[in-house]
């Protein structure tokens, strides 16, 4: 099956990009505000789509693979919950979708 040309290569390409733009930045208040604005474009985007619960669920992988990868573990991380809660997407305190 080809899928070049659908919203599923999209949805890849978009969230590889994101990904790529945000892994080796300088976790700051600025960087975590940048990521948490271009995940929430990212999930506009795609929000009047059958792919958007797909998308959305792969963009706060990448949110938490960002979160994972800074070592500084700062406050800033709030700022990734808080899209999560505009989105209604929330995580329990062991991590698994409500």
């Amino acid at each position: 099956m080809n899928l070049k040309g659908t919203v599923y290569w999209d949805v890849f390409t978009d969230i590889w990009g994101l990904f790529k733009k945000y892994a080796g930045g300088q976790r700051s208040a600025e960087y975590w505000q940048n990521v948490t604005d271009d995940a929430r474009t990212l999930g506009k985007k795609y929000a009047d789509t059958p792919q958007y619960q797909f998308a959305k669920s792969l963009v706060f992988s990448i949110l938490d693979e960002l979160e994972r990868l800074d070592v500084r573990k700062t406050d800033n991380s709030n700022r990734r919950q808080t899209y999560r809660e505009e989105a209604g997407h929330e995580h329990s305190q062991n991590g698994e979708r409500r």
